[in-house]
């Protein structure tokens, strides 16, 4: 099995972050980045961020395929 596939991370890291953040009274609204290291036995978090830095900026926004103001308004 793939040790880093986005249904792992999805099921072991994103998921019960957000799920944790709203039984702990803080639901999240926005775009948290999960800093993760890539390892033979899987993904770990390195750390969570609410912002992009500029390298993480560079790379997501030249994906994003909707308007990114439309985002943030939704999200407010």
């Amino acid at each position: 099995s793939d040790v880093c596939s986005s249904d792992l991370c999805m099921e072991r890291i994103f998921l019960p972050t957000v799920k944790a953040m709203q039984e702990m009274g803080r639901p999240f609204k926005g775009c948290l980045y999960f800093g993760l290291m890539i390892t033979p036995k899987g993904p770990y978090v390195i750390e969570y961020n609410s912002r992009f830095g500029d390298p993480e900026t560079q790379v997501v926004l030249e994906l994003l395929e909707s308007d990114l103001v439309e985002i943030m308004q939704a999200v407010y």
